[in-house]
């Protein structure tokens, strides 16, 4: 029986070793990833996919473009506390890692 199957990730992080390593951890975990440093790199709007951002490219826009949930990857959970504007998204402490993000993902 073959593991059900994950929705669609678009990881945006300009830290290559980080985006390596999610991706990797994502992947792994039967996902399938788009990992890209730069928004100019996205090949596609994120229509009901999962948009993986640092807390500084949290943006409403990322609901008006489709996204279906955003994991916001964040040093302090204060910025949590910000309107989110009716996006789906969940706050997670960066230094969790990739295990955390996993998580959160299978629970969506």
């Amino acid at each position: 029986m073959n593991p059900p199957r994950q929705p669609p990730v678009l990881l945006l992080d300009a830290n290559r070793e980080r985006r390596r390593r999610y991706a990797a951890a994502l992947r792994a975990n039967g996902f399938e990833v788009s990992a890209v440093d730069h928004i100019a790199e996205i090949e596609r709007w994120p229509v009901g996919t999962i948009v993986i951002v640092d807390a500084a490219r949290f943006t409403p826009w990322w609901g008006a473009v489709g996204a279906a949930h955003v994991v916001v990857l964040s040093d302090s959970l204060i910025a949590a506390r910000q309107s989110c504007n009716g996006v789906p998204s969940t706050w997670i402490l960066r230094r969790s890692g990739p295990e955390a993000v996993i998580s959160v993902l299978q629970a969506l």
